[in-house]
């Protein structure tokens, strides 16, 4: 909801909308990006992707569709454990992917 607020172009309704988004978690994955010389890790990305249809309420239309886009929409954020915790970039990481849902949502209305 506060990504649609920041962009604007659409609002959110509790009731009497012409259009609904619907989206899943499909995949998480937690992986290390880089190494310091002792073999530990110094960095992890973990990337969040999303499955999402926009669809118009009309006409139970499909306006837009993940998964005509190669399979969902992806979020990634790399943090140094040291500094950030796993938590704290699931979340950025989730932040990342719901914005690019809702450009991508905003695009094809």
């Amino acid at each position: 909801m506060d990504e649609f607020a920041r962009n604007g172009a659409l609002r959110p309704l509790d009731r009497d909308a012409q259009s609904r988004v619907d989206a899943t978690l499909s995949l998480y994955s937690h992986a290390p990006q880089t190494f310091d010389a002792s073999g530990n890790v110094s960095r992890f990305r973990v990337t969040v992707t999303l499955e999402a249809k926009f669809i118009d309420l009309r006409d139970d239309g499909v306006l837009f569709d993940s998964k005509n886009g190669g399979g969902g929409i992806a979020g990634t954020y790399d943090y140094d454990p040291l500094r950030e915790t796993e938590a704290d970039a699931k979340i950025k990481a989730l932040n990342v992917s719901v914005r690019k849902l809702v450009d991508n949502t905003i695009s094809g209305w």
